[in-house]
């Protein structure tokens, strides 16, 4: 099978805060969102309710046990960019501790170049680093807080998901915190650079990079970094793409 990855879907939520601006603009600014928002309504109204299709699921999922003993562990990062004197950038996505002294991974490209990252709990905790370690070859990176008993989720070095097992994927897309999704694997496949990468028959959006992929056992056994389209009966369906745990392994064990 042949899979078409989605460039785009690589950059995660980005917020940019340029220097401030007068009266007049802020109102000109607020009548062209409204005339926008006015003409635009069937349209916004398809984008939602398609993109945000994955609040349902999540609502279905939320007393679920795998979703209850991974939500502890995951957690949202800002990686700030001050390098530009103009304006601040913010890029977030999702992240996972896998040690109680506090080991995350996530994925290198949220993180890079970045001057302060700050690493938010579901219990409120918030952690602040300015640097990480990068695993060579991988989008991934890996940040330590030097911490103690934080949420952990255990990771699993020797399952490697086979098309049609189901997993679950909980992350922070489009701003929302801590959404459950699940989905059955589709396969297999190798990038460019001959790495062997998990597809999954999932809809992911900016903020899932660094999500978590967790099997039955509520293991880690890979992490969220992009997407992609496959071609079936002459419809485009979405998929997740993920780097297996076995690319940490340098890294951690």
């Amino acid at each position: 099978k042949e899979y078409r990855e989605d460039e785009s879907e690589y950059q995660d939520d980005e917020i940019t805060r340029p220097r401030r601006r007068g009266f007049f603009f802020k109102i000109s600014d607020v009548l062209v969102l409204l005339a926008f928002i006015v003409s635009s309504a069937p349209q916004l109204s398809y984008l939602f309710n398609d993109r945000l299709a994955f609040l349902e699921q999540n609502q279905v999922l939320r007393n679920d046990q795998i979703v209850q003993i991974a939500k502890p562990a995951v957690v949202s990062i800002e990686a700030v960019d001050t390098s530009n004197p103009v304006k601040t950038t913010t890029h977030t996505g999702t992240g996972f501790n896998v040690d109680p002294a506090g080991i995350v991974v996530t994925n290198e490209h949220i993180v890079a170049g970045s001057g302060t990252i700050t690493i938010t709990f579901e219990s409120g905790q918030k952690f602040y680093a300015d640097h990480y370690d990068q695993v060579p070859g991988y989008d991934l990176a890996v940040i330590r807080l030097n911490s103690a008993d934080l949420a952990a989720i255990d990771i699993d070095w020797e399952e490697k998901p086979q098309a049609g097992d189901t997993v679950t994927v909980v992350g922070n897309p489009l701003g929302f915190q801590k959404i459950a999704q699940r989905g059955k694997v589709a396969g297999y496949y190798r990038d460019g650079s001959d790495h062997r990468l998990l597809a999954i028959h999932l809809p992911i959006n900016p903020g899932n990079s660094g999500s978590p992929v967790i099997t039955e056992q509520a293991r880690v056994v890979a992490i969220i970094f992009g997407s992609a389209h496959q071609e079936n009966d002459g419809q485009e369906e979405p998929l997740a793409l993920a780097i297996p745990v076995q690319a940490l392994a340098d890294a951690l064990r």
